[in-house]
């Protein structure tokens, strides 16, 4: 076939053709070459960036260590040392240390040879007791073989003196020589021990320079399922760009390379190693890619989320980044049982130790309490809140209490009546509220006959000084009142007292018969077998003149006869069924014909992993569609997604921005990731006892009056100066001894349930609440687990057991010659002088009450165990106690006073 040949145009075309080709082959080379080290790797800036943020604070320190060590002090130290340094190598090159040596080397040799000599003995010693034994086996003539064997036997009683010796001596020589190396080596160390931290600063310079720039990963498996319900790997590569996140010295670097917040009580407990970061901030753990503002905004990118925190409102992704509070949520995936988060972080050791208590999600804590306080409960089933009371009172008695015209008000628009009331606003109309109403009055049930005299002309004065004085303020706020013209008129006043129960401040516009108060008062448990209101076991005359007081409180509305008729309308009974059954009333109350009705709302286990498309955003376009926005304002105002097609029946709380905020967090927590075991932490009985007494204690608000894990104590305020009249605390914060460590167990648990006065000199009273065996043992466990005690109970010693000598001891050192212990403390039916607010404890209820171990502590250091008290510290200065007595050894004397204290009383 004849070859073509190309003309000059042709030619031109093709090597243009080529040309361009190559053009475009170098560009995009170029171009995949730069977008895989730059482009598809950000990762690389931040880590050059952190490399020269390390590298800069390292030279930092160097700098400064150097400074240090050019001090003239220091120079002249070195200066003296290097010289001594010198004189030690000089000497291990003279004479002495080489006539050493030749030594050393004389008495290894001659030792190997007595001992060498010793061993052949010996070894020829075994060989002549087995011919020994043999012949005389054999019952033949052995005298030869016994001479043998005694020839042998005193050569090597020869030998052995002779090698300890040379051992000796061998030693001796060793010393001498390495006593020339020691003095080397002290004073090597000496200036080691000087120049250490620059030299070690530069080693670490050096490894910062030459350290590789590479992905960090953490492979953590359990933790996540695939679609077969199979559980696979997570895989985390956020320390590629958080380099500093585990590292102390960053706490003030530029983002990314902040310490973790908490670092040590966190990441202590939560190695990255083991947990990887987002089991806890969620989003996308192999995502390199990080954010660059975008005219201020965050865009979507893998590090997404919400607008909230400046990011996009449209982020698509199924589990966003985590930010702000939101991450306290996460805390509830493997301590799902816990209802508060406090670690104790420990510095120093021994005594000089210290505890620093640190909240890792004070938000989270707050919002279980709103959730259960709040009784979201009632209408929602959540998983870890099933079983829980009912929040709000029980309305089967309700028509001997109020007035029906004052019930309609209440339940069209409690905050009319109660403007911090948590009673919601269901948004009623008036004939829903009749309709309500008049259902709940034909339900209601008589109240059984109590014993008790009401007095209708008892004092309000006195009745005032009877709510101040025993403790009402403990749970009920009232305003303070102010007269102006007339008996009736008040000015609205500072709100005193503590929000737990409802404000009184115009309790009188509700009742309806101010006798059914005084039954009240008389028995709580009576009228409303589930009231957490106790008994202040008042007497008919201090329960009349509370009464007397309470009904000067506002004034009293008397329902008109046609709203009366009205309600007693089978229709209108009728349409309040249906409207309670719709609402859901029954999910916080007790009403009859609701006992068996089940929670109306939708189950919200899983809440917090609720995707966009199952959220009903209705015509709320101002909401932006993201997970925090629909949650927020789904609590601030419900009504906002109701449309002509969807009703919304979730009531309106009234909850401030921050309020929702604190809300959000807990429902964020709610998500039913399955989280192995080995990950979870263990459900001790010491970790259930704590969180089951928190749930007590909140229930039966002991902190209105107690100061208990260092809150509460609130009525305490009205006790300044004089807090011996005051609740005490029970545990005065976290770490301290508490009410466990005091008292023994049986007697608490007597106490709670029949409390009886301790110190008659208080006005306030411990209240009888009447509660369940089972609640009682609960609140007694929570102040032993607090007190860390293994075993509840706890042996006291009968007095026959008890030392004589100790006890007559301690008997002295309370005599009025000595400690005076009888004039404060009672002892029986023995009296203090002066008046009762100088008074103390009975001595007679040591013995069933208090624990020995903590009665020692106790006179150890009052102030310590209890700031403020007035009990003196006899024992806290060295040599303070009498020495006529156990020849002043303190802690004898502190023994003799426990032994003492456990003789007297009723056991």
């Amino acid at each position: 076939m004849p070859r073509r040949e190309f003309v000059p145009d042709e030619k031109r075309s093709l090597r243009m053709i080529f040309f361009v080709s190559s053009m475009i082959l170098v560009g995009t080379t170029v171009w995949a070459l730069w977008d895989e080290s730059v482009s598809r790797r950000p990762w690389i800036e931040y880590q050059t960036e952190f490399k020269q943020l390390e590298y800069g604070l390292l030279l930092k320190e160097l700098e400064q260590a150097r400074a240090q060590l050019n001090q003239p002090e220091v120079q002249a130290k070195l200066r003296k040392l290097r010289e001594e340094l010198r004189w030690a190598e000089e000497a291990k090159k003279g004479p002495d240390y080489r006539a050493a040596v030749r030594e050393l080397e004389r008495r290894k040799v001659s030792y190997r040879d007595i001992n060498q000599e010793l061993r052949f003995t010996k070894s020829e010693l075994d060989e002549a007791y087995y011919w020994f034994d043999k012949a005389r086996h054999e019952e033949k003539n052995s005298s030869a073989e016994e001479a043998e064997v005694r020839r042998l036997q005193e050569r090597e009683r020869s030998l052995e003196p002779q090698a300890d010796a040379e051992k000796k001596a061998l030693d001796e020589a060793k010393k001498r020589v390495k006593t020339f190396d020691r003095r080397i080596q002290e004073v090597e160390d000496r200036i080691k021990e000087i120049t250490a931290k620059s030299v070690r600063l530069d080693e670490r310079l050096e490894a910062v320079r030459i350290r590789p720039l590479v992905i960090k990963q953490v492979v953590v498996d359990g933790l996540d399922k695939n679609e077969f319900d199979v559980f696979v790997l997570r895989v985390d590569r956020c320390e590629t760009c958080h380099l500093g996140i585990d590292r102390a010295g960053f706490e003030n670097a530029p983002p990314p390379f902040q310490t973790h917040p908490n670092r040590e009580a966190i990441l202590g407990k939560h190695p990255v190693r083991r947990f990887g970061c987002s089991v806890c901030h969620e989003g996308q753990g192999p995502a390199l890619d990080y954010e660059k503002l975008v005219d201020g905004r965050i865009p979507d990118t893998p590090h997404g989320f919400g607008k909230e925190y400046g990011g996009s409102p449209h982020i698509l992704w199924e589990f966003p980044l985590l930010r702000g509070e939101l991450v306290q949520s996460s805390c509830r995936k493997c301590h799902e049982d816990r209802t508060e988060f406090v670690t104790a972080l420990k510095r120093g050791g021994g005594d000089d130790a210290q505890v620093k208590w640190v909240d890792l999600a004070p938000t989270l804590t707050k919002s279980i309490a709103m959730f259960e306080i709040l009784g979201c409960h009632g209408c929602h089933p959540t998983e870890g809140f099933r079983g829980l009371p009912k929040v709000g009172p029980e309305l089967t008695r309700i028509a001997n209490k109020v007035e029906p015209a004052w019930l309609i008000q209440w339940i069209e628009n409690p905050q009319s009546y109660l403007r911090h009331t948590r009673m919601p606003n269901f948004g009623l109309s008036k004939e829903h509220a009749i309709a309500i109403a008049a259902y709940l009055l034909d339900k209601s049930e008589p109240d059984p006959p109590l014993a008790g005299r009401f007095n209708p002309n008892a004092s309000p004065e006195n009745g005032k000084k009877i709510f101040e004085r025993v403790g009402c303020l403990g749970c009920h706020a009232m305003r303070a009142v102010y007269a102006e013209k007339g008996p009736r008129t008040f000015a609205v006043g500072k709100l005193i007292g503590r929000d737990f129960a409802p404000d009184l401040s115009s309790v009188a516009m509700k009742i309806k018969d101010p006798e059914w108060v005084f039954r009240w008062l008389k028995n709580p448990k009576a009228i409303r077998p589930l009231t957490p209101m106790p008994s202040l076991r008042l007497s008919d005359e201090e329960a009349s003149a509370l009464v007397a007081f309470l009904m000067t409180r506002g004034e009293r509305q008397e329902s008109p006869p046609a709203l009366l008729a009205e309600l007693k309308e089978k229709k209108q009974i009728k349409e309040g069924e249906r409207l309670i059954r719709l609402r859901g009333c029954f999910g916080c109350h007790e009403i009859r014909g609701f006992e068996t009705a089940k929670q109306i709302a939708p189950e919200i286990s899983n809440f917090g992993h609720k995707r966009l498309l199952q959220l009903f955003f209705g015509d709320a376009v101002q909401v932006d569609e993201t997970w925090e926005d629909w949650t927020f304002w789904k609590l601030k105002n419900p009504q906002i997604y109701a449309t002509d097609r969807a009703a919304q029946i979730m009531p309106n709380f009234g909850f401030s921005d921050q309020e929702v905020k604190t809300l959000r967090v807990l429902l964020r927590s709610f998500v039913d990731t399955e989280v192995p075991n080995r990950f979870r932490e263990e459900e001790t009985a010491h970790r259930m006892a704590i969180a089951r007494g928190r749930r007590l204690i909140r229930s039966f608000n002991c902190v209105g009056c107690h100061i208990i894990e260092g809150s509460g104590g609130d009525v305490r305020v009205r006790y300044e100066g004089r807090l011996n009249e005051a609740p005490p605390p029970l545990v005065l914060r976290k770490g301290t001894l508490s009410e466990g460590d005091k008292v023994q167990a049986k007697w608490l648990f007597e106490f709670l349930h029949r409390p009886h006065p301790i110190r008659p000199w208080m006005q306030i009273r411990m209240p009888t609440f009447n509660i369940r065996d089972t609640d009682v043992a609960g609140l007694a466990s929570y102040f032993v687990a607090l007190a860390g005690l293994e075993v509840p109970f706890e042996f006291v010693p009968p007095v026959e057991e008890l030392r004589r000598k100790m006890v007559e001891a301690g008997r002295i050192l309370a005599s009025e010659e000595y400690f005076s212990c009888g004039s404060c403390h009672m002892q029986g039916d023995k009296k203090p002088e002066g008046p009762p607010e100088g008074w103390a404890p009975d001595f007679a209820l040591a013995h069933r009450r208090l624990r020995p171990a903590w009665v020692g502590t106790w006179l150890n250091d009052p102030q310590k165990v209890q700031p403020g008290t007035k009990m003196p510290s006899y024992f806290l200065d060295e040599d303070s106690g009498p020495d006529d007595i156990l020849g002043g050894d303190e802690q004898k004397q502190i023994l003799a006073l426990q032994e003492y204290l456990l003789s007297l009383g009723k056991r």
